[in-house]
């Protein structure tokens, strides 16, 4: 057996959570090599859970989704060319989100009531789409 095709294999980390309950909480650290390509997917049903990912160079894939109410994701991206993806569906959710670095694409969407997204900036070419879909919801953005 080579050793080589393992290798290879190895160099793509993908990581998958799913919560079915309330009061959950999970957090991911990612802090890989440049060249290294890494994977998050985080799913959370339920009210009052709590999401945290930390995730520093590579090129990186976050997928991150909670359906319930009370619930909190925190998302902290350093580095460049990571793609984020979140929604939070449910009534008075928070997504705080602080990203530095450059080419990094983010989509957030938040339906229900009461939301708030909290979302720092730094760095160049980066992006950023928000939706919010409900009532008494705020976003509170800042961009260096």
């Amino acid at each position: 057996m080579k050793l080589f095709p393992l290798l290879s294999l190895l160099a793509l980390i993908t990581y998958s959570h799913h919560a079915f309950a309330a009061g959950n909480e999970l957090m991911i650290e990612q802090v890989g090599a440049v060249e290294i390509s890494n994977s998050v997917s985080i799913t959370q049903a339920g009210d009052d859970n709590i999401a945290s990912a930390r995730i520093e160079r590579g090129n990186n894939v976050i997928h991150a989704q909670q359906n319930g109410s009370k619930n909190s994701e925190t998302l902290l991206i350093s580095g460049s060319t990571h793609q984020v993806n979140t929604s939070q569906n449910g009534n008075s959710n928070a997504l705080s989100l602080a990203m530095s670095g450059t080419s990094h694409t983010v989509s957030t969407q938040q339906t229900g009531s009461s939301n708030m997204a909290n979302i720092a900036v730094s760095g160049s070419s980066n992006t950023i789409q928000i939706a919010q879909n409900g009532n008494g919801n705020s976003v509170v953005a800042r961009i260096n």
